[in-house]
């Protein structure tokens, strides 16, 4: 994936990257999801924005050549216990000491844990937002995998006295929680062009499948109440990649609702990767639900991506936060 230039996709061309963005970058996700890659490029691609928008000029030359080049995998530590990503969910801390920091907490749900060389960590500090960029090898640091439904690289990471240089806080200063906001959009916009590629492929194998399914002496598919549900599919797939290419080039073009874009397509995309996975595994009927058929796996991988940073209802309350103060 280094060699094809996926890993640096989004990396500036004067850190070993392509340059590419967020329009580019969906292209590649939605065939991601189709074929259900393996998720830490999501969590890897995540790190590497972080680090190029937050990181000083050093920091960057430094670290982002390895992320285009794959030389060290990078995961990002966003959530803990709560599960929520907001700033009252942020509960690890970060306290100052001689020469640098010790930070103490529990992240969970954190993609791409078990392969990762580095982890970028979010803690409070100072009352506001610190990012640090720690070695996963860092004493006082426990990675336990994690069994979810996705059958994805996601863990628990225990950080108990982590003793860290004053150089890993990216920036050299705490960020405003605004900061917060803007890695969660970034993050979900991910899982939105992922997930329209988990929804495009499992409508297609719904499609042959009721093509193929003979009942009562004709394909299945020939019956109108099918013919409802799999155009319903249709619906919710292109729906959600027009919500979600809007949403990638309002960001390319830095358009003032680009965030509200975000919420607008993962609100969609969360609700309807579950409508189409569950109307793909019931027009399947019992081998739907069995781990022998692809279809199944695909209902798995749309489960995780409905839930990871912030579920629909999270993203419409956003939405009408915003319709309130205009």
């Amino acid at each position: 994936m280094a060699g094809l230039g996926w890993l640096g996709l989004m990396v500036e061309e004067a850190h070993g990257g392509a340059g590419a963005g967020w329009v580019d970058l969906l292209a590649l996700l939605e065939e991601m999801g189709r074929a259900l890659m393996p998720m830490t490029l999501l969590a890897h691609t995540l790190a590497g924005l972080v680090i190029q928008r937050y990181g000083d000029d050093a920091r960057r030359q430094a670290v982002l050549p390895s992320v285009a080049g794959g030389g060290r995998i990078f995961a990002v530590a966003i959530t803990e216990p709560r599960a929520t990503f907001d700033q009252a969910g942020i509960r690890c801390e970060a306290r100052r000491t001689d020469g640098g920091f010790t930070l103490h907490g529990t992240k969970h749900f954190v993609r791409g844990a078990g392969a990762a060389d580095t982890l970028v960590i979010l803690a409070r500090l100072d009352g506001g937002l610190g990012i640090f960029l720690i070695e996963k090898a860092t004493a006082g640091i426990t990675v336990m995998p994690l069994d979810t439904i996705g059958d994805d690289d996601q863990a628990i990471v225990e950080l108990a006295g982590v003793q860290t240089p004053a150089s890993a806080l990216l920036g050299g200063a705490p960020r405003d929680w605004e900061t917060l906001r803007d890695i969660v959009d970034m993050g979900a916009l991910i899982e939105c062009g992922y997930g329209v590629g988990v929804m495009a492929r499992d409508n297609e194998i719904t499609i042959n499948y009721v093509k193929d399914r003979v009942q009562f002496g004709r394909p299945i598919g020939s019956f109108q109440a099918v013919h409802h549900q799999v155009a319903d599919q249709v619906t919710d797939v292109d729906c959600g990649r027009l919500l979600t290419h809007y949403a990638a080039w309002a960001m390319d073009e830095r358009q003032p609702d680009a965030s509200v874009a975000i919420a607008r397509a993962k609100a969609w995309t969360s609700d309807a990767l579950r409508r189409v996975a569950r109307t793909g595994n019931q027009l399947h009927g019992g081998i739907g639900f069995s781990r022998e058929y692809d279809i199944h796996f695909y209902f798995q991988r749309a489960k995780t991506n409905e839930l990871m940073f912030g579920i629909a209802d999270e993203h419409r309350e956003r939405i009408a936060a915003t319709l309130l103060d205009g």
